[in-house]
């Protein structure tokens, strides 16, 4: 859980730093036109002029501007400056330790909010990270306790408790099953199977340079934001960087298979850390 929250975090910190000069505020006297490359002015203002319950405005545009009134205030961009901030704020604390299904849940609001504005106006956030996000955001809650007003005991029966589970998990009584988080163990790691073994897919048939295992004898003068060592890496032996293709594919396309290997034994446990 505190690994969602450094991937919170750098998400929103990203959002931060480069949506102004993306999507830009909305237009003023000041700054004609709205600012940044693509400006999200008229989308966020169709969004809140938009009729209907909250419920089925949010279905339409997952955001919280659809629940805001079409009124000049507050503007949208200072509610998604404000939604950065609070992601920040939040994320940290998750990531120093908050273990909260109600921490969880807001953080994905907030994501999604910044999200639908920024794919829905622009084609920035359309590369598919910010979706994988987001799933993996929503599949975290439920690593957490849900807030509840009971417990099932061992054996038979519940006991009261009042709302636990709200800010923090509760502390698990003598007489408590422990509650089983498995349902979002195997979603989470059929997700890391879909993002890995969907990457080797998209290369052998996208281009025969994977197959013929070339496509590093010139990845490195031909990448948009090379590395420091690009330089270097691009004058290794061709056969090495023939290998390096060759372990990126194993990697993708079948130890990826390992995450999905069932059973609690030793040997289930050491195959879905080796994939």
């Amino acid at each position: 859980v505190r690994l969602v929250g450094v991937m919170y975090f750098f998400s929103f910190l990203t959002a931060r730093v480069q949506l102004p000069a993306l999507l830009g505020p909305e237009e003023t006297t000041r700054r004609p036109g709205g600012g940044g490359l693509m400006s999200a002015a008229a989308y966020t203002a169709t969004v809140r002029a938009g009729a209907g319950p909250w419920h089925a405005k949010f279905a339409a545009h997952p955001t919280v501007l659809s629940w805001l009134p079409p009124a000049p205030l507050p503007s949208s961009w200072s509610v998604l400056c404000a939604c950065s901030f609070a992601g920040l704020a939040l994320s940290a604390a998750v990531a120093a330790g908050l273990r909260s299904f109600v921490a969880l849940a807001l953080l994905w609001l907030l994501n999604i909010s910044v999200v639908t504005v920024a794919e829905r106006t622009s084609t920035f956030y359309a590369y598919g990270w910010e979706s994988q996000i987001l799933e993996t955001g929503f599949l975290a809650c439920f690593l957490c306790d849900l807030p509840h007003l009971f417990y099932f005991r061992r054996g038979w029966g519940i006991r009261w408790t009042g709302l636990r589970g709200l800010f923090a998990d509760a502390p698990t009584a003598a007489d408590e099953k422990v509650p089983r988080r498995l349902p979002a163990l195997w979603l989470l790691r059929w997700l890391m199977f879909r993002i890995t073994i969907g990457a080797g897919l998209i290369k052998i048939r996208g281009s025969s340079c994977w197959t013929k295992k070339t496509c590093l004898h010139y990845h490195f003068e031909t990448q948009p934001m090379p590395s420091p060592l690009s330089f270097a890496f691009h004058f290794l032996p061709k056969d090495i960087l023939s290998a390096a293709v060759w372990m990126d594919l194993t990697v993708q396309l079948y130890l990826s298979w390992m995450v999905l290997v069932p059973g609690w034994g030793r040997v289930g446990r050491n195959l879905r850390r080796i994939g």
